[in-house]
């Protein structure tokens, strides 16, 4: 079986993402099994993780290729700051992923099923930073290579 690019997922989302006006910079966004170096919390600048799961993946008896996923971004602001900056930043990339959008590329589209923001929380292990993840459920509808 023919199965889905990750690479190709991760580069629709990060375009996707990339179109929200107050992302933080280049260096402040924690992608996926990459190098990242959280900023000092003294600075108050929120940084953003990211996360791309396939829950799952098949192939139809027509030789299309079905997927459904999450993709994860994780808003991380400095605790004892407030919230506005995250509240700010998470609208935002809510809407960019807004539920029944399609992000195409050649041969593959990828639909917006479901979109939500979660509680802010904060990790006892790392208390400097309080996050917000926003959770977007994806199904892929694609045609076989094979």
């Amino acid at each position: 079986m023919t199965l889905l690019n990750e690479s190709t997922l991760r580069t629709l989302f990060r375009a996707r993402l990339k179109t929200v006006s107050n992302l933080p910079a280049e260096q402040f966004l924690a992608w996926q099994n990459r190098a990242f170096l959280p900023p000092d919390p003294e600075d108050d600048q929120p940084w953003v993780r990211e996360y791309v799961t396939i829950l799952s993946e098949s192939k139809t008896t027509q030789c299309h290729i079905e997927a459904t996923g999450l993709v994860q971004y994780v808003v991380v602001i400095p605790s004892g700051r407030g919230t506005k900056k995250g509240d700010d930043l998470v609208k935002a990339i809510a809407e960019a992923f807004e539920s029944g959008q399609a992000l195409n590329t050649t041969g593959l589209t990828v639909i917006l099923e479901h979109t939500e923001r979660g509680p802010y929380l904060e990790d006892p292990q790392t208390p400097v930073w309080t996050f917000k993840t926003i959770t977007a459920r994806w199904r892929v509808f694609t045609a076989s290579s094979t």
